[in-house]
């Protein structure tokens, strides 16, 4: 690392991705410790699954730092949700290992995230732009809150729950449906559904915690799935606007572009396929080539994004943040 390169890693403006790196090692640290602790040290089985909780929690964290001070950047923009999306696999991959979370369910949720972040690098490559909505970041932050349920109705559930037709965790869920319901019809500009301008995605986001509010720890497991469902239609939706777009100025550059999108979709399921055969071997080894691919994907996106600004240099561009 050269001079410029140490003191551009410290610099005040890349506090936030300090933030994103640093949470995703801690996570990941913590995870390890949450394995090891498994059934053999309650207390500290508890103490470090409510830090893995917090540091879960905090992927707004280097976001609001970004914003409120100017420090927002191309490669914040990536790096962000490419550490969600790593938190979000571990988690999960753990929960699997330990039989909590099926295989065929982790597989869709990973799926998105690969061949999203595949897809999107051919975009980048042939000057595509994909506006999707905010139900990205409502996905995160469903894996995270339903993770974090069905963790503690597994491994607490016996003890501090009551096993009876509606315990706490389904009298949770529905409380949390009927505040989104009233927030729908009585508070549109408030609570989380601020964030959806479309009122579909409002709707989405209330069948979401539906599905999730009605036989806790399984329908969550549903909801998840539901989510991810949802994302994916909502980047279709936007690729087919952007394809149609495109082809009614530069034919050419689509038809170039589709094969290419196409590859790098196969190549996001091989990807997909390699990372979960590894998990029936080792769950490290697997997370461990998850968190590669995700930052290998970052690295290159954010090289052929300056790639094209250096192209076309007097141009500005924008770089969209999507979950």
């Amino acid at each position: 690392m050269n001079r410029n390169s140490f003191s551009l890693f410290f610099s005040r403006s890349n506090i936030p991705n300090v933030i994103t790196g640093s949470r995703i090692i801690l996570f990941l640290l913590t995870l390890f410790a949450i394995n090891y602790t498994y059934h053999t040290n309650e207390p500290l089985h508890a103490a470090f699954s409510i830090i893995g909780a917090v540091l879960y929690g905090l992927d707004w964290l280097d976001g609001y730092v970004a914003r409120k001070y100017g420090w927002e950047s191309s490669f914040g923009a990536i790096f962000d949700p490419a550490g969600d999306k790593i938190c979000a696999y571990s988690m999960l991959a753990y929960f699997y290992s330990i039989g909590i979370f099926p295989l065929w369910a982790l597989a869709i949720i990973l799926f998105r995230d690969i061949v999203l972040s595949t897809i999107r690098l051919a975009s980048v490559k042939y000057g595509f732009t994909f506006k999707t909505s905010q139900m990205g970041k409502l996905r995160t932050n469903i894996i995270g809150f339903g993770g974090g349920m069905l963790y503690l109705l597994h491994y607490w559930g016996e003890y501090y729950f009551i096993e009876v037709d509606i315990g706490i965790s389904h009298v949770v869920m529905i409380g949390i449906t009927l505040f989104t319901i009233f927030n729908i019809v009585k508070l549109p500009n408030q609570f989380m559904l601020k964030i959806f301008p479309r009122f579909t995605d409002k709707v989405g986001a209330v069948i979401t915690f539906i599905i999730a509010a009605i036989y806790p720890p399984y329908s969550i497991i549903i909801a998840m799935i539901w989510i991810t469902a949802y994302t994916l239609w909502d980047y279709g939706r936007a690729f087919m606007h952007e394809v149609e777009k495109k082809l009614a100025v530069d034919r050419k550059n689509v038809q170039k572009f589709i094969p290419k999108a196409i590859a790098y979709c196969c190549i996001g399921i091989g990807m997909t396929a390699v990372i979960l055969g590894l998990l029936t071997v080792s769950i490290y080894a697997s997370i461990l080539i998850a968190m590669g691919i995700f930052i290998a994907l970052l690295m290159q996106n954010q090289n052929v994004a300056n790639a094209q600004l250096v192209t076309i240099p007097h141009k500005q561009t924008t770089t969209s943040n999507t979950s």
